[in-house]
């Protein structure tokens, strides 16, 4: 079977598909949850829900019932957000520096470093390491596309996910 998935090509529709089956399906206040905690993780400090919940116009105790629901959620011993969906603070070790407006959080993975400026709709600088090489690789992602990619030619894996996030 695993030779199998390793030689189906897979296209962009694919990993877009396998990563939405993958994930909690998001009503209107979910999305709107997510994206201010990426936007407020942007600053590099651990993020309060009740911050969260009072610049969506939300109960502070949905937002907390919501984030106990999800996987991929980091607090730290205050209960602020310190890891959420790919998004970490430089406390939690991880592999991507995520850059943006002079402050640098962390990713999880390649991927996430490709979605995460679409929805804080800004502009974020990558750095990260050829695990093989070692040799630095870096790129710009802007919420349109991406730019500036250092070595040219850099190229991401990833392994398309066969069930929910967990």
């Amino acid at each position: 079977m695993a030779d199998q998935v390793a030689q189906k090509k897979f296209t962009v529709d694919d990993f877009a598909g396998a990563i939405s089956a993958a994930m909690p399906k998001l009503d209107l206040t979910d999305q709107q949850i997510s994206t201010e905690i990426h936007q407020l993780m942007s600053a590099n400090e651990p993020v309060d829900p009740a911050d969260v919940a009072r610049n969506i116009g939300v109960p502070v105790e949905l937002v907390n019932a919501r984030l106990d629901s999800w996987p991929g959620v980091y607090r730290d011993s205050a209960g602020r957000l310190v890891g959420f969906w790919g998004q970490a603070l430089s406390i939690i070790d991880a592999e991507y520096r995520f850059q943006v407006d002079g402050k640098t959080t962390y990713a999880w993975c390649a991927l996430d470093t490709l979605f995460i400026p679409k929805i804080i709709d800004k502009t974020v600088r990558v750095e990260a390491y050829d695990p093989v090489t070692n040799e630095p690789v870096s790129l710009v992602v802007q919420p349109d596309g991406v730019r500036d990619v250092q070595p040219a030619g850099a190229v991401v894996s990833m392994v398309v996910p066969d069930a929910p996030f967990g």
